[in-house]
């Protein structure tokens, strides 16, 4: 099971998400049409108990929002947020429970043509 896969799947499931970037998230980026969404993985661990290995395990993904303008990205911000909020579904065959990580950056490119959100998110996974 892949995070990446898991929080894509979620994300497209959102109609709001889909209604700013239509069918354009994914691992890579998908060319040069904004906005878009790009998710890659951070971590993946598995959780251990005293004697044994349990089934759950938890990943850190990232989402890269992008835009033409910083009101486009924050609204993208703010929808993604609204998707993955306390969100719990089957998505990649597993479980997932997904959580709000404490990193959400902005920035934009030197001639301020591409604006970009980056924000974390824990996916708990069985």
């Amino acid at each position: 099971m892949s995070a990446t896969f898991a929080t894509i799947q979620a994300l497209l499931a959102s109609p709001t998400v889909t209604a700013i970037v239509e069918d354009r998230i994914g691992p890579i980026s998908g060319g040069t049409k904004w906005p878009d969404i790009i998710v890659y993985q951070v971590t993946d661990e598995s959780y251990e108990g005293v004697s044994r290995t349990t089934d759950l395990s938890q990943a850190r993904v990232t989402i890269e929002m992008r835009a033409r303008s910083a009101t486009q990205v924050e609204n993208l911000a703010v929808a993604v947020k609204e998707a993955l909020r306390n969100r719990r579904g089957i998505f990649a065959g597993k479980s997932c429970v997904f959580l709000k990580g404490v990193s959400d950056v902005g920035d934009t490119n030197d001639d301020m043509s591409i604006f970009r959100r980056m924000s974390d998110y824990y996916v708990t996974y069985s």
